[in-house]
């Protein structure tokens, strides 16, 4: 070798140390050019093959890589780097192919069971990914980066223990390894330990805080706990990060293919919630998770992949508490975002979904689910689908459910299912079946209206049906009102309850019309006191 190609090779390693491509790509060409030995010709279109690899210009990788194989047949690298360069281009099985060659002539080349690993993960086939890493890991058992790939090969195949194992060594090796961190995150999720998922996700963040996938995933764990607004505050951060994907959780694209947003019709939707008579807390649960909405449509329009939104509730609590009526509006709202092709709402409860016999149910509870496609499904009273929850069986109640879960899990991004009931007979029901459970998370309140509420309620009615209300009529209809909650106890219904009252005192306030023969038009639009008093709670 003479001084000027010696000189040369040492520029070539300085250059590719420093990652200037161009520059090695100069020397390695002149090195082609000056040396006469086919070994060193070799290694030379190697090395200029590796520049061209780095520029992610792969064709020209492969053709300096082919050029070196044919110079010398056995040149390991050169069949590794250009079965890299055949992966980079997503040429699977050709780049398996020249990773094999490379292993059968060195055996002992733990990088390139490495990265055939890779490719093999790539197609799929974990378990021939996972005896790749097992052999690198037999060959290197200090590199905590092939552990980290098994771990994440084995939780692909849903082996999570045994993911969290190799995860857990290469944090034992490296232990500030942010992706093992966030990847055994991952692992318990899946397993449903979302307080340990959210420690290593932490964990991830703190070491890597510009990790947006990380945040995204923590957010999805916090929103699994119930926890919205630190679900919100994740996704939120997540966004303004623009989802780097340097993780190996690498999301899809997600095609929204829903109607577009329509603001104006939204806002007014949101106007007719924040209109309804208390439920203060109802409002505010509803509105993190329209925001918690927003955001994940936000982040889809950015190119990143829609968290999984539970949108199916359970609204718990007494009768007359507006349920119906707040899903009425909420179907509204998914439509105007453009979540739900149509927003329509279909209700129903046990007989509407239960047969006379078995096998009829599931047709019965199927077409009702049809109808509701696009839109919500409201099921009142769902408790009393499963006596289950009481110490019973009901073999067409539970056909029912059954049918009703495959429904949702085969229509996902077309329905959304509420199921409403008294607050602890629904946690029994949830409770009393796994699929229920896993699928219904979000629990909505409606807490008894206040007696305040209750009057604004009446009022509502009396406005809404264009009568007004005479003096002291407010005080005689918080008495009957107070006396009909305490004749009815734990059978009261709120603003049902106020209804009945209200429709029966249409009927007595005719009679005092008559009575007293009055004839002015605008008296005939006034409830008096009279007409309250003339109504027996007994008989509502």
């Amino acid at each position: 070798m003479n001084e000027k190609t010696e000189n040369l090779w040492q520029k070539a390693e300085q250059f590719f140390e420093k990652e200037e491509w161009d520059k090695v790509i100069q020397v390695a060409t002149a090195l082609i050019d000056l040396e006469e030995q086919s070994d060193r010709q070799a290694t030379a279109y190697r090395i200029r093959g590796d520049a061209y690899d780095s520029k992610g210009e792969y064709d020209r990788a492969i053709a300096d890589y082919s050029r070196a194989i044919k110079l010398d047949p056995e040149y390991a690298a050169a069949y590794n780097n250009r079965g890299y360069a055949y992966a980079n281009k997503g040429e699977y099985d050709r780049a398996i192919a020249d990773y094999s060659r490379a292993i059968k002539l060195d055996p002992e080349y733990a990088a390139a069971y490495k990265i055939r690993g890779d490719a093999y993960a790539n197609k799929g086939e974990y378990d021939r990914t996972i005896a790749d890493y097992s052999r690198a890991i037999k060959l290197d058992p200090e590199d905590a980066g092939v552990y980290k790939m098994r771990g994440y090969a084995y939780d692909n195949k849903g082996d999570y223990e045994q993911a969290i194992a190799d995860y857990s060594r290469a944090i034992k090796l490296d232990p500030e390894f942010a992706v093992a961190y966030h990847n055994r995150g991952l692992a318990y999720k899946h397993k449903g330990e979302y307080d340990r998922a959210i420690a290593d996700y932490s964990r991830a963040i703190k070491l890597a805080p510009e990790e947006a996938v990380a945040y995204r995933n923590r957010g999805d764990a916090y929103d699994s706990k119930g926890e919205y607004d630190r679900a919100i505050a994740d996704y939120s951060r997540a966004f303004e990060l623009g989802l780097d994907e340097d993780f190996e959780d690498r999301p899809e694209v997600t095609v929204n293919t829903t109607p577009a947003p329509n603001q104006e019709q939204q806002q007014a939707s949101l106007e007719k919630l924040d209109a309804l008579i208390g439920l203060k807390d109802v409002k505010e649960d509803l509105k993190k998770l329209l925001n918690f909405i927003k955001v994940q449509e936000m982040r889809v329009e950015a190119g990143h992949r829609k968290s999984g939104i539970g949108m199916h509730m359970v609204f718990s609590g007494p009768p007359g508490t507006g349920k119906t009526t707040v899903a009425r509006i909420l179907a509204d709202i998914y439509r105007d975002m453009g979540i739900l092709e149509t927003g329509h709402l279909v209700e129903t409860e046990r007989s509407g979904l239960v047969g006379g016999y078995i096998g009829q149910t599931a047709i019965k509870t199927t077409e009702v689910l049809e109808s509701a496609l696009g839109g919500v499904v409201f099921i009142d009273e769902a408790y009393t689908l499963s006596r289950k929850a009481a110490g019973d069986w009901d073999y067409y109640g539970q056909e029912a459910i059954d049918t009703l879960l495959k429904f949702m899990e085969d229509h996902r991004e077309n329905i959304v299912v509420i199921v409403a009931g008294y607050e602890e007979l629904m946690k029994g029901f949830i409770d009393s079946n796994p699929g229920l459970k896993s699928r219904f998370n979000r629990y909505i309140r409606f807490p008894d209206y206040s007696p305040v509420e209750l009057i604004e309620i009446f009022k509502k009615m009396v406005g809404d049906g264009g009568y007004r209300l005479d003096r002291d009529v407010v005080k005689e209809v918080s008495y009957k009102i107070k006396e009909l909650r305490s004749l009815e106890g734990d059978q009261f219904a709120n603003a049902r309850s106020v209804r009945n009252l209200y429709e029966r005192i249409l009927l007595e306030h005719p009679t005092r019309i008559v009575n007293e023969q009055i004839t002015d038009a605008e008296l005939l639009s006034v409830i008096t006191a009279t007409d309250v008093r003339s109504v027996d709670p007994h008989q509502l």
